[in-house]
């Protein structure tokens, strides 16, 4: 008698077993790819509308583990210009004149923070030697400081030459990534409503190409389907069989 009665709770226990499903997903933020950053701004992630069948998670919601990834770029249109003339002539000669032209590209930065996790990161220092970009036969003058206007007669010889021009640049260009994994905080937080919020700071001219939270979910294990085992088809009939076995030994009044 006892043996069966052991064996009926292991059967209803073994019956009403409940599995629960994970999954890892993907969210982008609220915040538009591409975007031109102000030195602060803020935005946030939600998981809500990707969890379906919204039935099987609740919140809190259980999350196992998650991770953030940032991308930044400087834009490419932030050079500034410095043009410099370099002459060298003798009166009454062929000669040649410089014109160089130097583009800058300021250093740009940029900060995540969420929660008390945070992480920086800056674009990357570059130099490209100066080099030839043109030859022109674009000038003449009078030398010898010739009172008159160009163009116009003097006794003094006329100079004619040619411009070299050359071209060079530095500064910072390129893109960078920002992202860590959660911490428990952190995952608390995303846990209790499924929003985490976030700020970015920056410096320069900086474009967010794309904010993503990738995280792993399990279905709530209060709401999770209650799916029997194949095991536990064959212990019902079993254990059905055996009660059934039972009764028709029972003697009369026992």
């Amino acid at each position: 008698m006892k043996i069966t009665k052991l064996f009926s709770a292991g059967l209803v226990a073994t019956v009403f077993t409940v599995t629960a499903d994970a999954a890892v997903l993907n969210v982008s933020s609220n915040l538009a790819n591409n975007l031109y950053l102000n030195s602060n701004t803020s935005g946030s992630f939600s998981i809500a509308s990707l969890l379906t069948p919204a039935s099987n998670y609740l919140p809190p919601y259980q999350i196992n583990s998650a991770s953030v990834m940032f991308s930044f770029s400087d834009d490419a249109n932030d050079a500034t210009l410095t043009s410099a003339y370099y002459t060298a002539y003798t009166p009454a000669a062929i000669t040649s004149r410089l014109y160089v032209t130097t583009y800058t590209d300021p250093s740009e930065s940029a900060s995540v923070s969420i929660g008390g996790q945070s992480a920086s990161g800056t674009t990357t220092y570059f130099s490209t030697p100066s080099h030839l970009v043109g030859v022109t036969l674009d000038w003449n003058y009078y030398a010898n400081n010739c009172p008159g206007y160009y163009g116009q007669p003097c006794n003094h010889q006329l100079m004619q030459g040619t411009t070299h021009s050359y071209q060079s640049s530095s500064g910072y260009a390129g893109s960078f990534n920002l992202g860590y994994n959660l911490n428990a905080a952190n995952l608390s937080t995303l846990a209790s409503d499924g929003i985490l919020n976030f700020n970015l700071g920056r410096t320069g001219d900086l474009v967010l190409n794309s904010a993503t939270l990738t995280f792993d979910i399990t279905e709530n294990p209060a709401v999770a389907a209650a799916v029997p085992e194949p095991e536990a088809y064959v212990m019902l009939l079993a254990g059905l069989g055996l009660l059934g076995f039972t009764a028709r030994r029972r003697k009369p009044g026992a």
